[in-house]
């Protein structure tokens, strides 16, 4: 009788300690999955990252390409030759924009694997960035937008114009010029596509900066990487 209980004591213990063995092989499987997926979030939005910083550097070196432009049409206009003249107006209205690369944010959003980040105050970070401080984007694009289609109106408004390469430019340049140069509202037109355009540039280098930041501590857990 003693070796019989004693054999179903033996059995009972085997029995316990084979679900505690499978609660914890199911414990690990799940914390090496849930690993994998945050890993795998980290590399998306690095590689994402990334790829929004590029775009933004390239606007940006067009964004100050206008700039330079604008500031000669403000200080130099009535000494610009007359293809100059025609090529700056054109392309005094070329309008700064990219598109961010958000669809990876959204989808790991989406999917919840977003959320198997471990380190909270990093995924603060990155939800921050994408739901509010990328809005910054969008936000002086429109306001870059509306003032060169206030531009343009004042132009058909008073100006003779015919379409151009990125815009519209003046029909006949050597019988406007000087109109132009003394035309004190449209001057102040350049003045504030010049203060829109720099305070653009201030604004996105802001953001540039935190993207950039928030890539490489994003690149240092994916060159971590265990799985």
């Amino acid at each position: 009788m003693k070796n019989i209980l004693a054999r179903g004591g033996i059995e009972f213990l085997a029995v316990i300690m084979g679900i505690s063995g499978s609660l914890w092989l199911d414990d690990n499987n799940n914390y090496n999955t849930d690993r994998k997926q945050e890993y795998e979030a980290y590399d998306r939005l690095s590689s994402a990252l990334s790829e929004d910083i590029k775009l933004m550097d390239e606007a940006l070196l067009e964004n100050d390409r206008v700039i330079y432009i604008i500031e000669k049409m403000m200080n130099n206009m009535a000494k610009l030759p007359d293809d100059t003249l025609s090529l700056y107006i054109d392309q005094s209205q070329t309008y700064t924009d990219i598109n961010p690369h958000i669809s990876d944010y959204e989808t790991l959003k989406n999917t919840g694997r977003l959320y198997k980040i471990s380190d909270i105050n990093l995924l603060q970070r990155i939800v921050d960035l994408y739901d509010n401080r990328y809005g910054v984007i969008e936000s002086w694009t429109i306001e870059d937008k509306r003032a060169i289609f206030m531009q343009d109106e004042f132009f058909i408004n008073n100006y003779a114009m015919v379409p151009s390469e990125k815009w519209t430019t003046l029909k006949n340049v050597r019988r406007d010029r000087d109109k132009l140069n003394n035309d004190s509202i449209y001057h102040n037109y350049l003045i504030f596509l010049f203060k829109v355009k720099t305070s653009l540039r201030t604004e996105w280098n802001k953001l540039k900066d935190e993207i950039l930041s928030l890539q490489k501590e994003i690149q240092s857990k994916v060159d971590q990487k265990q799985f």
